[in-house]
């Protein structure tokens, strides 16, 4: 009987590893669809996202997306930029490659790159800053989706894959796409303003309800702040001027939201 209940939980749990790889599998096919589609259009982005993977290839440097630009791809969306990452040890090799695309240095302690007016922003996985902010000394890719701000941004999809089948990791990701739902993750972190400009920017562009632990927050901090100081990371984050009391409230009502 022991023999029988043993077999039994080893055919469940084979079952469930079949299951998650066939998911797995069915996750990287959408996304191969959707940079497929990105880079048949020949725009800047397409070059973009040609380039990037060019350079991984080429250079041998372990790279991925993160954030916004894997998260517009899987909801059907057109990205707006693209945030990457490195490997610590292939910095210096990613700087040389994109010398002649470097723009500056960005306000994170990153590198700002051009490729064709599509704006670049990058970093070796160590200085990104959820993991300044979380003071973490172990720095993988596999770890970023664990400490990001939102769960709708936790997701890391490699750029190239010399075997043929890239890496992604995600806490959350997908949940909170199906639910269709902004919530809190990780709230510790250096610029909390600053994620209150870009909450409001991101529901008005995907229309999703806000989450209990995410309300708070911004219950919490909004009185904590002024529309002086959110208008002028407004501007400084998408470049574009807003009125700071219009952007103010805009917040305000992200409590109100069901």
């Amino acid at each position: 009987m022991k023999k029988q209940r043993l077999d039994a939980s080893s055919l469940e749990l084979a079952d469930a590893i079949i299951a998650r790889d066939e998911q797995r599998k069915q996750i990287l096919a959408q996304f191969e669809t959707a940079l497929d589609k990105l880079k048949n259009k020949q725009d800047p982005l397409a070059h973009c996202v040609s380039r990037l993977e060019n350079i991984s290839r080429d250079a041998e440097i372990q790279m991925f997306y993160f954030g916004g630009f894997p998260r517009d791809l899987w909801l059907g969306q057109e990205p707006r930029d693209v945030d990457i990452v490195c490997n610590d040890i292939h910095e210096e090799r990613f700087k040389e490659a994109t010398r002649a695309n470097f723009i500056r240095q960005n306000r994170f302690g990153g590198m700002k790159l051009d490729f064709q007016g599509i704006e670049v922003d990058a970093w070796a996985i160590a200085n990104t800053q959820p993991f300044i902010d979380e003071g973490n000394l172990l720095t993988c890719p596999h770890l970023l989706p664990e400490i990001t701000f939102l769960p709708v941004e936790s997701i890391v999809l490699e750029v190239y894959a010399p075997n043929a089948e890239r890496l992604y990791w995600e806490k959350g990701f997908f949940k909170a796409c199906e639910e269709k739902v902004l919530e809190l993750q990780n709230p510790r972190n250096t610029s909390p303003d600053l994620h209150l400009v870009r909450l409001a920017h991101l529901q008005k562009k995907l229309g999703w309800r806000i989450g209990d632990s995410l309300r708070r927050f911004v219950q919490y901090r909004l009185p904590r702040t002024t529309p002086a100081r959110l208008a002028e990371l407004h501007q400084s984050h998408y470049g574009t001027p807003i009125n700071p009391k219009d952007l103010y409230s805009a917040i305000e009502r992200l409590i109100k939201l069901k």
